[in-house]
């Protein structure tokens, strides 16, 4: 499994996120025509690291998650806030991918946006950076 399935694990797997966007969660991009609330992941970098006596994390990857809800920014603050502690952790695993280290770098809001139904329901979204040190298996 890489990195990016286990990252769709660990978010599909938490009921805390599930129980506000179902299985709207996204590599990529989130597809036209989906209903919101929904999250768009993706890896923005990764890097091997190499050394000689193979302690600590053999990777470091920096993970973008954008986190979208309809008619309210409170709920995209809310969502954000699960994924964040869902995220702010060490010595666990997203899947099959040992995880040493993963903390939230940074957070960002997007400006709101009409759906291109038409509707004047906006969608507000929410930006969040992850810093994440793994071992390659």
């Amino acid at each position: 499994m890489g990195l990016e399935a286990g990252l769709y694990s660990k978010l599909s797997g938490s009921t805390a996120i599930t129980g506000i966007v179902g299985t709207r969660i996204f590599p990529g991009h989130v597809p036209q025509g989906q209903s919101y609330p929904a999250m768009r992941f993706m890896v923005s970098s990764q890097e091997k690291v190499h050394n000689l006596a193979n302690h600590g994390p053999n990777n470091i990857a920096t993970i973008q998650i954008d986190c979208y809800t309809s008619g309210s920014y409170i709920d995209v603050v809310t969502l954000s806030e699960k994924v964040q502690a869902l995220l702010n952790t060490s010595s666990t695993t997203f899947g099959t991918v040992l995880v040493e280290n993963s903390h939230v770098t940074g957070v960002l809001d997007e400006p709101p946006f009409q759906p291109e139904d038409g509707s004047d329901v906006w969608i507000y979204g929410r930006s969040i950076d992850v810093a994440l040190h793994f071992h390659a298996t």
